[in-house]
Parts: C-alpha cells; structure tokens; sequence
C-alpha cells in the first residue's frame, strides 16, 4: 500500500512450489486460477522469470535483496543474510520502498531469518506466536486451544503416506487459511 495516490500499489506473491504451467493465465488448461488470472490481467506478468538459487531459503535472500547467492552468502537453507548486511552496503526492496513513501507488509511463511528480523517491513504479520517460534508449534499451539487432536502419528494414513495426509481438520484451523484471511483483511 502507498501514502501517496499516485504511486501503484505493489502485491508480491510468492507461492511456495507453485509451477507456471498450473496457472490458466499461463496456458494451463485442466485447471481455473480466475483470481491469479485477474491479477495477472492488470498487473505485470513474467513470462521469463527464474530463480536466482535452486535451495529456498537461498533463492528468498537473492529476492530480499536483488543479489545472487554467492554476494548475499547464503548459499544453502541453514543460512541467511548477515544480520549487519546494511553495513556491507545491502539493502532490501522493503527498504527501498520505504525510502519511496510506501508502506510494506509481510504475511506468511516468509522464510527469511532469523524470525526476530523484519528485513524493514513495517508490518509483519505471521502465523506464530513470538520471534523464533516454528509454525509447527504455532498451529499445535492453536489447535490444542480449539481441543483438536495434534497428534497424527496415530492415523493410518500417516506412516502409510510419509507423513502427508489429508487434514481432519476444518478448513479455519490451516495455516494457510490464517495467512489468506489475515492478508486480505490488512489489504
């Protein structure tokens, strides 16, 4: 969101593991993606655009910053961007646009550590209950609150899956549903 009206508001998605070729406004036929497709339609959509790093946590410090792996040295997931980095001359697109008048916001499982560090967002709003809690704790956490079972070792599917299994759960105790009701009310 901006303070100003005539700068564009600025929505960055970043979907974990979403392909392009499972989207409609990609070509994608089996499927309708008609609010990825709205957005796509007045907004600014890729058609060539890759990752800097292959390993998440690395590629989400080359986004923060606009530098490749080996400048941010993070090159693998138990890594991240020093935490002096703006005294080595980097800075962060949230930074960036706060210079610009823009008032930046991050939702989700943004990934970035360490948890305590906002990167220069001036919201951040994630689905855990203090800095350095995981999510798995958060959602145990919330779940036990609600009396709903956190215990999935002993449901068959479980082991027989590897641990993915449809959850027993109502659609309002995900995760996921907390990050999209959460960010549409702030938006």
């Amino acid at each position: 969101m901006t303070s100003g009206a005539n700068k564009p508001n600025i929505v960055f998605i970043m979907p974990a593991q979403l392909r392009h070729d499972f989207l409609s406004c990609y070509g994608a036929d089996f499927i309708d993606t008609p609010n990825i497709d709205a957005l796509a339609g007045h907004g600014v959509r890729f058609d060539r655009c890759y990752s800097e790093h292959s390993v998440c946590v690395a590629a989400r410090a080359s986004l923060i910053t606009g530098m490749n792996a080996i400048k941010t040295g993070t090159l693998h997931n138990g890594q991240f961007v020093r935490p002096d980095y703006q005294a080595c001359g980097i800075s962060t697109w949230p930074e960036l646009l706060n210079q610009q008048g823009y008032r930046t916001v991050a939702t989700g499982k943004i990934h970035f550590y360490p948890w305590e560090v906002v990167w220069a967002f001036n919201i951040v709003l994630l689905p855990r209950t203090s800095a350095g809690a995981s999510y798995r704790t958060t959602i145990i956490t919330f779940l036990t609150k609600m009396d709903i079972k956190t215990d999935y070792v002993g449901i068959e599917d479980y082991h027989h899956h590897f641990g993915a299994l449809v959850s027993p759960h109502p659609l309002r105790c995900a995760v996921d549903y907390w990050t999209g009701q959460t960010s549409v009310r702030w938006i």
